[in-house]
């Protein structure tokens, strides 16, 4: 299901309109095959109480899938805050007296960059398998502990660098799960289905009617063609249209670069 939800958001919209007309206009044709003029009357009776079944169907479950997926989506920018707030408080925990901070701050700077560049949007934002981001928080572990465990360095410094460390990989752990998470391809099936059945069901009540009544179909095609591409747009939030906001850790970036942690001046005695 990740190579549908990965899809550029134009391709969903016009496959899914394409997809919800070629229903609405393949099943008026197959209705029209299948149903003799003389039966046709007997079809619109049984159609039309079905109508009312279906579209609720449909709709409860669309509304509920994608109530879902828009909260899914707001938790994931949580999880982004939560690792950028951790990478700012390594951060800051670099500049306590004692600690040689430029390692340490040179190394979350590489580990951020990298994982900006290699764990947000491909086949590796889930996986975590990526090198290059592999390296960088091997050299960030590498650069803490080195700093954590010198003897010079009190007690109390040396915890606020290991733990703001393991809060940041602990974020990451989160995150790629979070980026694994998929739509379940039984649930999408049922939905697509249910659509399905509700567009050939209009298109039978459109039997009597002629091309103009019928053309209304394809208005109720378009909105569940579009419905499924908003979906799918929504499904994987690292790997496909909508991603969630990377400004969070852009913003820790752009501070590192720009010297805004740095320790402050040891008074002078007067």
């Amino acid at each position: 299901m990740t190579w549908l939800t990965s899809l550029p958001t134009a391709v969903l919209v016009i496959s899914g309109l394409v997809l919800a007309l070629l229903a609405a206009i393949g099943g008026r044709i197959a209705v029209r095959a299948l149903i003799p003029a003389a039966e046709r009357e007997g079809a619109h009776t049984i159609a039309a109480p079905l109508m009312p079944a279906l579209g609720a169907i449909f709709a409860l479950l669309m509304g509920l899938t994608l109530a879902s997926e828009v909260g899914f989506l707001a938790s994931a920018q949580g999880i982004v805050s939560s690792e950028a707030a951790d990478a700012s408080r390594l951060a800051w925990a670099a500049t306590s007296p004692g600690v040689d901070s430029e390692p340490i701050q040179s190394a979350l700077l590489g580990y951020l960059q990298a994982v900006r560049a290699h764990e947000w949007n491909g086949s590796t934002a889930a996986t975590g398998d990526d090198p290059a981001t592999t390296h960088a928080i091997a050299s960030l572990e590498n650069a803490v502990r080195t700093q954590a465990a010198r003897p010079a360095l009190g007690t109390p410094a040396s915890t606020e660098l290991l733990a703001s460390l393991d809060a940041l990989t602990s974020d990451r752990r989160t995150r790629l799960a979070a980026a694994s998470r998929q739509l379940p391809a039984l649930f999408v099936g049922v939905l697509l289905l249910t659509g399905v059945a509700l567009i050939v069901n209009a298109a039978g009540l459109t039997l009597r009617s002629g091309r103009r009544a019928a053309l209304l179909v394809g208005g109720l095609a378009a909105v569940i063609g579009l419905s499924l591409a908003l979906l799918f747009a929504l499904g994987t939030p690292w790997r496909g249209p909508i991603t969630v906001s990377g400004q969070p850790i852009d913003a820790v970036v752009r501070d590192l670069n720009t010297g805004y942690f740095h320790p402050l001046p040891r008074p002078t005695r007067g």
